[in-house]
């Protein structure tokens, strides 16, 4: 998160360095910065009048120990000086939002380095929730910088660089979202599919049942053997051999009285006498 964000400092003295500022800027040179930031700090009371520029060195050398706790103070202690030196504040704002940004990655770094339900230090891990508000925090620490001096180009630099990775992140968040919204989209719908396509292959299994198919046959004429093909098309074979008796019947009857016309009909031409 700081790739690319300007930190500054400055040594500067309205009067020559003191003896013990002069040692605490030695042991700034020299890397042991908690020290030169306690040196630092233990004079701002002793020079009144140099008291924002020691102030905000020893909030510099605070940071560079990575004691980001003491140097957030000591930079808030200059920035409330502004009236003394407006300049000075507007680069600790600067600094300020810095310090934030730092703490920010601390806290991502511990995200993904700690074992998981675990932290490790005691800089809490951070959540969307807590890294957006750090974020607007450290942006707005940039925008009161350039409020004290406009001509802060440092201030300005990280405040459009903030704001464009700010504005990439939630750009970058929506895109996820919308992706996320379309895979459960898609899965609801692969789900939905197969629960239809298990209702088609149960009710398939249904149809092909043995009692089905019966059910079927005795519903259907154009299914079956022959014996339930519907009463206008087709009959069973007893109603057949039903109505093949009685033509036979009828049949018998007609020739029986068929013979008997014809025997009277012999016995009115012998006795001379017509029908």
């Amino acid at each position: 998160m700081r790739k690319g964000l300007l930190f500054i400092m400055i040594f500067g003295w309205l009067f020559g360095p003191p003896s013990k500022v002069q040692e605490a800027h030695d042991l700034y040179s020299a890397g042991k910065y908690l020290e030169a930031g306690n040196l630092y700090a233990s004079e701002t009371d002793n020079y009144p009048g140099q008291m924002p520029e020691i102030t905000f060195n020893s909030a510099q050398a605070y940071f560079k120990a990575d004691s980001l706790e003491k140097g957030m103070s000591q930079f808030g202690k200059t920035c409330n000086m502004a009236k003394q030196d407006p300049q000075l504040a507007s680069w600790a704002w600067n600094n300020v939002g810095i310090t934030h940004l730092k703490n920010l990655e601390n806290a991502q770094k511990q995200t993904q380095q700690a074992p998981q339900g675990m932290q490790q230090g005691s800089q809490p891990a951070a959540n969307p929730e807590q890294t957006q508000a750090m974020l607007l925090t450290a942006l707005q620490a940039f925008k009161d910088a350039l409020k004290l001096d406009h001509d802060n180009d440092f201030a300005r630099y990280n405040y459009e660089l903030l704001m464009r990775r700010m504005k990439q992140q939630e750009k970058d968040q929506q895109q996820q979202q919308q992706e996320q919204k379309e895979d459960k989209q898609e899965q609801q719908q692969d789900q939905e599919q197969q629960e239809k396509n298990k209702q088609d292959q149960s009710q398939d299994q249904e149809d092909d049942s043995p009692e089905k198919k019966e059910n079927k046959a005795d519903q259907d004429p154009k299914q079956g053997n022959g014996e339930g093909e519907g009463k206008e098309s087709q009959m069973s074979g007893e109603e057949a051999q039903r109505l093949l008796e009685a033509m036979e019947s009828n049949e018998k009857k007609f020739l029986q009285q068929l013979e008997k016309g014809k025997k009277r009909k012999v016995y009115s031409e012998k006795n001379g006498h017509d029908w």
